[in-house]
């Protein structure tokens, strides 16, 4: 009777002891990997690298340079247009808010909405096509395509936070 105490016991506070180690470790744990992986992300640093936590092959390390230009290009791009947009819609709505004092900045979302989508979709195409290039070249050095990985989600990063600083720049007018 009292092993089956004891084994009722653990087999209750064990999940949950568990639960509480994982809950508070593993975000810590989860969160040093990301941090890690922007480390060693040759696309998301700004300044140039000499020297990657993995050693580069100077092949690699031309290549990676060549297509980060042309990243950083359809980036520049992308942060571009969506200031155009967000420029051109705070005019339309000053210009609208004049005439009428209640009217909604969210009635200009079905207008502007669709050409940001545009904007996106173009952005990625010309970014789609450059990570092919790239690929294609890496393969053609029989190099490994950790690049390709980087550049993804650096790339992907990068359209979030532009969203999100336009996103919070929205906000204050509302």
């Amino acid at each position: 009777m009292r092993n089956k105490i004891i084994i009722l016991f653990i087999a209750v506070h064990l999940p949950l002891v568990l639960g509480i180690y994982l809950g508070t470790v593993l975000p810590g744990y989860i969160e040093a990997q990301k941090v890690k992986q922007q480390h060693a992300n040759f696309f998301l640093n700004n300044k140039e690298i000499i020297k990657l936590p993995k050693q580069m092959e100077q092949r690699e390390l031309i290549i990676a340079r060549k297509y980060k230009v042309l990243i950083i290009e359809v980036e520049d791009n992308y942060y571009e247009g969506v200031s155009e947009l967000a420029r051109s819609a705070y005019q339309e709505y000053q210009a609208l808010k004049a005439k009428d004092p209640n009217y909604s900045p969210y009635s200009l979302a079905s207008k502007y909405l669709p050409r940001l989508r545009l904007l996106e979709e173009n952005c990625d195409r010309d970014f789609t096509r450059y990570i092919a290039q790239m690929e294609k070249e890496l393969q053609v050095n029989s190099l490994p395509l950790d690049l390709i990985k980087q550049a993804r989600y650096a790339y992907q990063r990068k359209k979030q936070d532009i969203k999100r600083e336009f996103y919070n720049r929205g906000q204050k007018f509302q």
